[in-house]
C-alpha cells in the first residue's frame, strides 16, 4: 500500500501539482507512518511472546501442582480401595457361610421328616 502512495506522490511532483518540499514531507510522513505501524506490530509481537511465556509458566506450575496432588492422593486412594475390597470379601464370606448353614439346616429338616 505504501508503495502505491509513494508512486502517487512522485507522479504529482512530476506533474507539477506539488513542490519538492511538499513531496519530501509527504514521503517522510508515509515512511514515519510505516515505521509507526511496524513499531506497533513489533510491540504486539512482544506482548504476545510475553503472554505466551506467562501461559507456559502457569501451565508448568499447574502441572506440578496436579502431579503433587496425585502423589498425595494415590496412597490414600489405594488404602481406601483395599479397605473396600476387604469389606466386600468379608460380606461375601459371611453370606456364603449363612447360605451354607441354611442349606445344611434344610437338609437336616428334610431328613428328619
Amino acid at each position: 500500500m505504501h508503495q502505491e502512495e509513494r508512486i502517487m506522490v512522485l507522479q504529482m511532483l512530476q506533474e507539477g501539482k506539488i513542490s519538492v518540499d511538499d513531496a519530501t514531507k509527504l514521503l517522510e510522513t508515509l515512511d514515519s507512518g510505516k515505521h509507526h505501524c511496524d513499531k506497533k506490530s513489533h510491540d504486539i509481537e512482544d506482548k504476545i511472546k510475553k503472554l505466551s511465556k506467562c501461559v507456559d509458566s502457569i501451565a508448568k506450575d499447574l502441572g506440578g501442582q496436579v502431579g503433587n496432588a496425585y502423589k498425595n492422593i494415590e496412597p490414600k486412594f489405594k488404602k481406601s480401595m483395599q479397605c473396600v475390597f476387604q469389606k466386600t470379601a468379608d460380606v461375601m464370606h459371611d453370606l456364603s457361610k449363612k447360605l451354607s448353614d441354611t442349606s445344611d439346616k434344610l437338609d437336616d429338616d428334610n431328613s428328619n421328616n
